[in-house]
Parts: structure tokens; sequence; C-alpha cells
């Protein structure tokens, strides 16, 4: 135990204990002040001040700058972690490293991500203390964005004043060396100057420029050289005066779209336009010339004239004239050797077809009038149909004519282009077809369809001419879909005719197969052929948006594929034209050289209800309508006739009355076609032999067109 303390001892203990609570209280008091001071200090600073807990991140004091600087109340930051806002996350592990290794950050600049998402620089001072007994970080965040913003335009300011000052320092440069050089290219110029003159004066080209009425300006001598006017007579000379029409106004075209166009001075070479033009001569003949030419124009950019070069082509024109001429021969030399081909298939269709029709009519000349004789005299009728159907593909296979394409169908074309190369392929060849029944319709010309037939089975068969073979000939339908395209020989996706020819002939070398499309390339023996075969099936397939593809194995035989886009059928418009056979009673003047013909077709034409002048000469028939030219409403007249042809008699009619509907009626004509018919006026083109639904139908046609 203790010594007590005596009386005076304790009172003594007291009073330094009430002296020490006195000092306490003062020193509180004191605090308490200094405390009000620092609060009022730090809500009134300019400076955003936070207190987090190192340990939780909790803030545990800030003032109302941090709240501004932070985009968030007090009590919404009370419950956010420190480190979720206080330092930009691109800077956050940086900051944290630096201010626990070293316990105080001065001077430290970083980017501060807001709770709003702003993004600012600052300027943070920080320390590491012991608030209310817990180790706290005591962070003053100085709002420096404008003046990072102002040191960013500075900087940019002042690389703009160096790379201004850098390009300066060059254009002096160039200036100084443009000068030195100006002396020198001066003599350059003249030298250039006088080239050119003696350039212009001794092309073989026309140099020339108009202004923008049109008017020439300048005319190199090669223009006195080429077209005669001397220079003297071009300042007078317009551009309709050496130019057709049709060129003249593609001329003007071609250029005048360069109007509304903006450009630099001078002219531009990359803006020039090329064309081709007929110009004339001063003798009045033509020359053909290749023009380039552009617009000229002043500092500002507008056009102020026109500058070009004519070059003489008439020579490379009547080249490719003469070569056109020469494939068209060659063209035709491949259908008449397609023709005699098929010689023997024709001669015994054709004596098939005879045949019937004498068998038919000699048994109705027997057969008592009734049922009977009508069913043998329809079989004589379907007979005469399959002679006209076979001599027009005869026609049209052999005919130098432009193709005319048009919806075909194509499954009729090869079941007969197939009879007909019976004949003619050997009998140890055995010919296989599956043709599909569904109408294959394609746009093409017939020719073309019965050259690609022709060709393709003629190679076949003779690939199999010693050992004999099997030639199989595959018409299907075929729908490419888009993901197929890069396997389907680059074919859009669409339906297709697809006409396979295969045989197991010899088969193509690979060496060879490569070649096989080209023109004139063959592997027959001299006198065997042209070389133009699969060069035109070739030409026809792909003139049709078609592909082909041809794939052989030596000694196994040859497989080609050819694909021809579909149309939709029109089949339903096309029969709706062969409805019931429509007559009439209009006055009809028909002529015609044949009085056996004059006699049937007066025959029908009565049968159809119309009235009917005939006549056997087209003289007199253009005499009778000079006299009675009101009398008859339409005119049906043969094409070749004696003394004047029917087109002549045409082309007289519509002279004495324009408005006279004509329908030309011919069984062959080399000069006339549909087209030039319908280029003369005439409403109507037939062929004979016509049968009498056909005929009635034209007929009623044109007259109907005639009172629209």
């Amino acid at each position: 135990m203790g010594q007590r303390l005596t009386q005076p001892e304790l009172e003594e203990r007291i009073g330094q204990l009430e002296l020490e609570v006195e000092r306490l209280r003062r020193t509180e008091a004191a605090l308490r002040g200094s405390e009000e001071k620092y609060r009022l200090l730090v809500d009134n600073a300019e400076f955003a001040v936070i207190v987090t807990s190192l340990a939780s991140g909790k803030i545990l004091f800030l003032n109302e700058r941090a709240t501004l600087l932070f985009e968030a109340s007090a009590a919404e930051m009370a419950g956010l972690q420190a480190r979720d806002f206080w330092v930009h996350p691109e800077d956050r592990d940086r900051f944290l490293a630096d201010l626990s290794s070293q316990g105080r950050l001065t001077g430290y600049e970083c980017q501060l991500k807001s709770r709003g998402g702003s993004v600012r620089w600052v300027h943070i001072s920080a320390n590491r203390i012991d608030y209310a007994g817990e180790q706290a970080a005591f962070i003053v965040y100085n709002d420096i964005t404008e003046r990072k913003r102002a040191e960013q335009e500075l900087r940019k300011h002042h690389e703009e004043l160096n790379a201004a000052y850098q390009q300066l320092v060059a254009y002096d440069r160039e200036v100084r060396q443009n000068y030195q050089e100006l002396a020198a290219s001066q003599q350059a110029l003249r030298q250039s100057e006088e080239k050119y003159r003696v350039l212009t004066e001794n092309a073989s080209d026309i140099i020339w420029s108009v202004d923008m009425d049109w008017n020439f300006t300048y005319v190199s001598p090669s223009g006195e050289r080429l077209l005669g006017w001397t220079m003297e007579e071009w300042k007078s000379i317009r551009p309709e005066d050496i130019l057709t029409p049709a060129s003249l106004d593609q001329a003007r075209k071609a250029l005048e779209e360069e109007l509304s166009l903006e450009g630099s001075p001078g002219i531009d070479p990359s803006r020039t336009r090329t064309f081709e033009s007929e110009q004339f001569r001063k003798d009045g003949s033509i020359l053909w010339v290749e023009v380039t030419a552009g617009f000229l124009r002043d500092p500002e950019g507008r056009p102020n004239g026109i500058m070009g070069v004519s070059r003489d082509i008439t020579a490379r024109r009547r080249a490719g004239e003469d070569r056109n001429r020469l494939e068209e021969r060659l063209r035709q030399a491949q259908k008449m050797e397609a023709i005699g081909t098929l010689a023997g298939g024709i001669a015994h269709d054709f004596n098939n077809v005879l045949m019937a029709m004498i068998g038919y009519t000699e048994l109705a000349r027997r057969e008592p009038s009734g049922e009977g004789r009508e069913e043998l005299l329809n079989q004589v009728l379907l007979s005469c149909d399959r002679a006209k159907n076979l001599i027009n593909q005869i026609l049209t296979f052999s005919r130098m004519r432009e193709l005319e394409k048009q919806p075909v169908q194509i499954n009729p074309i090869i079941k007969e282009g197939l009879k007909l190369l019976r004949a003619s392929i050997p009998s140890t060849v055995e010919i296989r077809q599956r043709i599909e029944r569904k109408p294959a319709i394609v746009i093409a010309d017939p020719t073309q369809i019965h050259q690609i037939l022709l060709n393709l089975c003629t190679n076949s068969a003779q690939a199999m001419r010693e050992k004999g073979g099997v030639l199989e000939v595959v018409l299907s339908l075929e729908k490419i879909e888009a993901a197929q395209k890069s396997q389907a020989h680059g074919l859009d996706a669409s339906r297709y005719a697809k006409l396979t020819v295969s045989d197991t002939g010899h088969g193509i070398e690979p060496a060879i197969l490569a070649r096989v499309f080209d023109p004139f390339f063959t592997t027959k023996r001299q006198g065997e052929g042209t070389g133009l075969g699969l060069s035109v099936v070739y030409g026809i397939v792909k003139s049709c948006g078609g592909a082909i593809d041809i794939s052989s194995e030596r000694g196994r035989g040859t497989t080609v594929t050819v694909y021809l886009p579909l149309i939709e059928a029109y089949g339903a418009a096309h029969q709706a034209a062969k409805a019931e056979i429509r007559g009439g009673r209009e006055r009809i003047l028909f002529v015609d050289d044949e009085p056996l013909l004059i006699e049937l077709g007066t025959r029908i034409l009565h049968s159809l209800g119309y009235e009917v002048t005939a006549r056997t000469s087209s003289i007199e028939a253009l005499e009778l309508f000079r006299v009675r030219h009101r009398d008859f409403d339409l005119v049906l007249t043969d094409m070749t006739m004696p003394n004047m042809t029917g087109a002549d008699l045409a082309r007289e009619i519509m002279a004495i009355r324009p408005d006279t509907p004509v329908i030309l009626c011919t069984g062959y004509s080399e000069i006339m076609t549909e087209q030039k018919a319908r280029e003369m006026g005439i409403r109507s083109f037939i062929m004979k032999p016509v049968n009498r639904s056909d005929l009635g139908t034209v007929i009623r046609d044109v007259l109907d067109a005639q009172k629209k």
C-alpha cells in the first residue's frame, strides 16, 4: 500500500489537478476555435479538399469546392469509395503507388474523372495524416484545366508558326530557284515554240481550235492537205460545213457536257473526249477521223474555246469493214457447211412429208364425203405445215441476214434438229435424247439454236466416226442459286436451260482443250471444216448471256454443257393470237402473178367475208387503184412479180393515198425483209405459204389498227 498523503500534500495535489483541468479547458477551447477557423478556411477555399481513409477508402471529409469539382453532392459522395473518382483511371495506379511510397505528394498533375463523366486536369498535393485516430489521405485538388488548355493552344500555335516559318523558308528557296531558272526557261520556251510550229506545220493529224461560237481560230496546215480547204478558207468555214449532221450532233453532245463542270486554266488532258466522226472533204468525199478534244479555259477556269486533234482513220475503218465482211463470209461458209451436213436429213424428212401429202390426198379422193375424208384432208394440212416449217428452217439457217433475237422455245428446235442429223450421222453412232417437256424459252435467234446443236453434235459424231459410240443430248431446266455463282461459270442466280451434248469418242488432249473455242482452230484435216464451229457456239452463248463449259478425258469422250437464261413463258399471250378466226366486210385489192394462187386466195378471202378484187398484173392493179383508190380498204400483194415488184407497187399506192394499209407477201426474197418493209410504211410482211387462219389474223389486225 502506498504512502498516505498528508492533508497539505493532498490539497496541493488537488490544486495542481485543478490547474491542469483549467489548462486543458483553455486548450480545448482554443482547439475548437482553431478547428472552427480551419473549417471556415477550408470550406471557403478556391481549391477542393477531401480526406479519405487509406484503409477503407471511405470519405471522411470534403469541402463544398470538392462537390463542384466531382459533380456530386456531399451525400452522394459519402456512399462512394474514393478510388472511384479521385483520380482518372489512367493515372490511379501511379497516384496510389507514389502516395504509399513517399507519404506525401506535392505538385502532382494528373487527370480527374468526375462522377458526371467529365475529365479535368488537376494539380494535387496529398499528405498521409492521422484523422480521428485513423490513417487518412489529406488531398488538395487545384483545377488547372484552363491552364492545360491554354498550354495546348500555345503549343499548337507555336507548331503552326513553326510550320508557317518552314513553309516561308521553303517558298523563299523555291522563289529564288525559280528566279534563277526563269532566264534559262525563256530560251527553252522559245525553242519549244519553234518546235511546236514545225510540228504542227508538218503533222499528219489536223490540229484545230474553235471559240465558243464554233468559229475556227486555228487549223494546222494538215487541214488543207487532208480536207482540201486553204488556210484562208478555213476562216469562214463552220463545223456544219465539214461534219455530217450525226457527227456534229455527237461532237456537240460529247463536248458540251463539260460546260457545267469546273476546271483548271488551260486544257486538262484527263478531261478530253475521244470519238469517231465523219468529215466532208472540199470535193464532197468522206474522211473518217478520230477526234480527241477538250475545252480551253481562262485563268478563272471558265471555258473559252475548244481545242482538238483529228486523226485520219479512213484506212482503219475500211480495214475493219473488210474484216467484218470476211468474218460474215466465214460464218456463212460455216452455215453452208452445216447445211451440207444436214442435206441427207433434209432430203429424208422432205420425202417423208411429200409421201404423206401424196398418200393422204389419194386416199381422200377415193373416200366418200364425210368424217373419214375430212380426217384425211386434215392429215394433208398437217403435212403441209410440216413442209412449211422445214422450208422455213432451211431458209432461216442459210439466209445471210442480221440476227433477230426473240423469245423462242428451244425444245422443238432441238427435237427437229436431231431428226435432221440422224441421216447425216453414221449408223454406228447411237443417238440418245432426253428433252425436257416443260417449255424452255430463251431470247435468241432460232438460227443460233440450230447452230449450237448442229456444231456440237457434228463434232461429237466425228469423234466417234471410226469406232462408233453413243451421242447423248439432254435438255433440262436448272436453277442456279446465289451461293453457286462461283461454281457456275460466274452466272447470276436465275433459271437456265441446260443443254448437254456428250459422246464416247476419243476425247481431247489437255493441251488442246484450252484452245477449242479459238477462231479457226481445228484438229480436222484440211478441207473438213472452217475451224469456226466451236468459236461460233461460244459467241452465240455469250451474246445470249449464257455460259459454256467443256470437259474431256482422253479415250473416254467429251461433254459440252451450255447454259442459256430462261424467260417467263409467254404462251398465254401467244396462244390468244390464235383464237377464233375473225373476218370482215372490208374491200381488198388482191395482187399475185400466179393465177392458181389468185383463185385460192380469192376463195379464202371470200370465206372470211371480205369483198375481193383480184389482179394478176401489178401494172393493171396500179392503174385500177389510181382510178378507184377510195374503193379499197386494204391491198394484199405478192413481192416477186414481173414488170413491177410488190414493194414498188406498195410505194406507188402509198404515194397516191398514204393512209392505205398494205400487206406484202412473199415465198422468198433476198432483197426484202420485215424490217425493210416496215421502214417503207408497209403494215405487215408475211411469208408463203400462209394458211387461212394466219392470213385472216394478219388482215384483221392491220384493218383494226387502221381504225384506231
